[in-house]
């Protein structure tokens, strides 16, 4: 029961906690405008480093279930055809394919709004603001 238990909560674990990180990080990020209007250089690699830690993330979660997703699946079908199943086994070729993807897919994906963000100044950006949120993070706002 317990590991049912797991298989369940792991991704509903994963499903909130991950939203709260990026909001997490978002906050770091608005609180270090200055190290951004220095250059998009350290912009593109703080969130090209999220990026990749959350494809590590997601490849923790992929590659355990992902076996046991296929093992079942197998198990199901070759049932159906009232054969034998072989041992349970971890193929290195789909570990490695799904290395390779769960790096490259999030990287492949964030790379136009990444490097369009990091040709933006903070300043223009804010703009889409309203006033009194962006006027709130400016020291001459203050009255």
């Amino acid at each position: 029961m317990s590991k049912r238990l797991l298989v369940f909560a792991l991704p509903l674990l994963i499903l909130f906690v991950l939203p709260t990180a990026s909001q997490a990080d978002a906050a770091v990020v608005q609180d270090s405008c200055d190290v951004f209007e220095e250059g998009g250089s350290t912009f593109v690699r703080i969130y090209f480093t999220i990026v990749i830690i959350y494809g590590l993330l997601a490849l923790l979660v992929a590659v355990p279930l992902g076996a046991l997703g296929a093992n079942a699946l197998s198990r199901f079908l070759i049932g159906a055809f009232n054969a034998e199943t072989a041992p349970f086994t971890v193929v290195p070729q789909a570990v490695l394919v799904q290395i390779v993807l769960a790096l490259l897919a999030p990287l492949l994906a964030a790379l136009v709004p990444i490097l369009s963000g990091s040709r933006i100044t903070v300043r223009p950006s804010g703009s889409a603001l309203p006033d009194s949120t962006w006027g709130a993070l400016t020291p001459t706002s203050r009255r």
